[in-house]
């Protein structure tokens, strides 16, 4: 006859103590890490270090002008704050804008002087180039389309294109569901 299975002697897997499983997890997340760092290194070893345009093109800085202004070189001077509204898509979006332009600190007097001279001219432009954008312009990340339309336009209308070095919109509020 054959032996019947004994108490002692059972099917079911021996139980693990609850200090064995977190060892064996910390002992996981140790090998994940040192993995994770491994990779790292070897990763930064196989590419070479980026060169100066390099980096300044993958921060998103697309001249030494916006390169210059991270440093505190240029001065800021408000150039407008105005209401304007877009309807290119057939829907009515209104926009609260500021902007603000970023010149050479020797230049700050004669800019201001410039620009308060041709307020008008200037509101003006900048409610044309949002009336007339395309939504897709409204709609990039850091505006740059937009941007580049305001300081062309402000370039036209002070007669000096080096005068601003940037612009920037710091307040930009779109309302409306059009965009």
């Amino acid at each position: 006859m054959a032996a019947e299975p004994t108490s002692t002697e059972s099917a079911a897997p021996p139980k693990t103590s609850k200090k064995g499983k977190l060892i064996q997890g910390g002992v996981i997340l140790a090998l994940m890490a040192v993995e994770g760092v491994a990779i790292f290194y070897f990763a930064n070893s196989l590419s070479p270090a980026p060169t100066s345009a390099q980096g300044a093109m993958v921060a998103g800085r697309s001249s030494e002008a916006e390169a210059a202004s991270d440093t505190g070189k240029l001065s800021e001077i408000e150039i407008a704050e105005c209401r304007t509204s877009n309807g290119a898509s057939g829907k009515l979006v209104y926009f609260q804008v500021k902007v603000v332009a970023l010149v050479d600190p020797l230049r700050l007097e004669d800019a201001k002087k410039l620009i308060e001279a041709n307020k008008g001219r200037i509101q003006d432009r900048i409610n044309f180039v949002f009336r007339s954008a395309d939504l897709a312009h409204l709609a990039e990340p850091n505006l740059d389309t937009i941007k580049r339309r305001i300081k062309f336009e402000l370039d036209r209308i002070l007669d000096d294109p080096k005068l601003v070095q940037q612009v920037l919109l710091p307040d930009f509020t779109p309302s409306g569901n059009g965009l």
